[in-house]
């Protein structure tokens, strides 16, 4: 079928057929391939037996052989042409022809044209229902978020500051001893005690470390932002009176602020907790004014194994942390990318920095 699919166009055989003969010649070592990182949901692959540009058959089973974090979900048709796309998006890039363009372009399409469009239906059910899934799984996790730090408002601060024997405990078993008091001044201290211009706080929590700062900070205007609204209203206690805070409740990953509106973004024990870490770091960018500055910190995954631990099975599960997780290399090379200066310091698993726009 791919010889008289192709015999108007040669080359077309040939392109293909030149996978096959590099393959022959140099197996590809599985150090070799692509691995697939970063996706901890669902990833749908889809392809169809009679293309005949690309083995795409072949690929996503080999892809089924290897092993993922996500979870795979691989489609192969019998029929579905090159074009294996679903018909609403068809439709969209062609909105007049696009059942007779397909027919015209592949002779698949015209020996089973039935087949071929049950399949772009049948695409569409499995998109359609991928994205529900996917919504409903990041309504969930909002809920989630909301519920643990809703029921652990009682003892969030506690914790961080080591009030007790208990959390003392913790943090010397489980985070090696990390003084979140020490990393906090030493984030704090990269605000200037004279700065007067715009900061934002996200998310505030219930500003247990920045309380004094903010409030010593006179001549500035803070804008703290939080996605729980029990954080919140600790945080509005802490500062009422103060004409210069204000408390609102949002999503880092959605900011309601205009472009190069802020001179500092403070964002301590943060990027751990927010689900959609890219536009998180892409939105606290967007906000800032050139030559401003991203200061923070937060955990880090691959300095010790009993810390990771504890993150991934109980932190995670209950929602206090959200994955994925970067390393030290994988943060610096985002910082790299998004920022002209960068300070960067370890602490046991847990990073503090200074970024310059």
């Amino acid at each position: 079928m791919i010889e008289q699919e192709t015999k108007q166009t040669g080359d077309m055989i040939n392109s293909r057929k030149l996978f096959d003969d590099s393959e022959a010649v140099h197996p590809i070592l599985e150090k070799e391939k692509i691995k697939i990182e970063k996706i901890h949901g669902k990833l749908l692959l889809i392809g169809a037996e009679d293309d005949v540009l690309w083995d795409a058959a072949k690929y996503i089973r080999r892809m089924e052989e290897r092993e993922h974090i996500c979870k795979l979900e691989a489609v192969v048709y019998k029929y579905g042409t090159h074009f294996v796309f679903q018909g609403s998006m068809l439709k969209m890039m062609l909105p007049i022809g696009s059942v007779s363009f397909v027919k015209f372009a592949f002779q698949s399409a015209r020996k089973h044209p039935k087949e071929c469009i049950e399949t772009r239906i049948d695409i569409d059910v499995r998109i359609r229902n991928a994205i529900e899934e996917w919504k409903k799984v990041k309504l969930d996790m909002a809920d989630k978020i909301q519920n643990a730090y809703e029921s652990s408002k009682n003892i969030y601060d506690d914790v961080l500051t080591q009030g007790n024997i208990f959390s003392k405990l913790y943090i010397k078993l489980f985070w090696n001893g990390t003084n979140d008091n020490d990393i906090a001044q030493k984030v704090l201290s990269y605000i200037p005690n004279d700065f007067s211009g715009n900061l934002l706080d996200v998310p505030v929590g219930t500003a247990v470390f920045t309380e004094h700062k903010w409030i010593a900070l006179k001549d500035a205007h803070i804008t703290c932002l939080d996605y729980s609204m029990d954080m919140l209203k600790q945080a509005k206690k802490r500062f009422d009176g103060y004409t210069h805070i204000k408390c609102i409740q949002g999503d880092v990953s959605n900011l309601k602020m205009n472009d190069e509106s802020y001179d500092i973004v403070v964002s301590m024990n943060g990027f751990h907790a927010f689900p959609d870490k890219k536009k998180a770091f892409q939105e606290t960018w967007r906000v800032l004014k050139p030559g401003g500055i991203l200061i923070g910190c937060f955990y880090i995954r691959g300095k010790s194994k009993r810390t990771d631990w504890l993150v991934n099975h109980i932190l995670s599960k209950k929602g206090w942390f959200t994955p994925p997780f970067q390393t030290e290399e994988e943060l610096r090379n985002i910082l790299k990318e998004m920022y002209k200066q960068i300070d960067l310091h370890i602490d046991g698993s847990m990073v503090y920095f200074c970024c310059t726009k």
